[in-house]
């Protein structure tokens, strides 16, 4: 009984941490997490810092309404496959004015806004 205690209390300081700790580190480098779904704060593309200041928003709400997404390159996660960045016109030498992630959803876009000047 004493081994199965602190089996469940192991499990559940595990889970904590994963929780509250791993999402914080990740968003500090660049990454984002699968479980819970947490997409950093900013991401780095072509040299440029993009952040995002609202969460998910639906494909009516970006420009991919109007114009194709083209994948550009991708955002790292802590386990798992990469999360897509999207532009909807990508230039080839210049930073994009909007790169967009996609949540594995598909239903769900983050929009991240180029911060900064040049």
């Amino acid at each position: 009984m004493r081994r199965l205690t602190l089996l469940v209390a192991a499990v559940a300081a595990a889970a904590l941490v994963w929780f509250l700790a791993v999402p914080a580190i990740a968003n500090h480098y660049g990454w984002a997490t699968r479980w819970p779904l947490r997409m950093p704060g900013t991401i780095h593309f072509r040299g440029r810092a993009y952040g995002h200041p609202g969460g998910c928003v639906a494909k009516s709400h970006t420009p991919f309404v109007a114009h194709r997404a083209v994948r550009v390159g991708a955002v790292s996660v802590v386990i798992g496959a990469d999360i897509p960045i999207l532009e909807s016109e990508p230039s080839r030498h210049g930073p994009a004015d909007v790169a967009l992630a996609t949540q594995p959803s598909g239903k769900c876009y983050i929009v991240y806004s180029l911060e900064g000047g040049p």
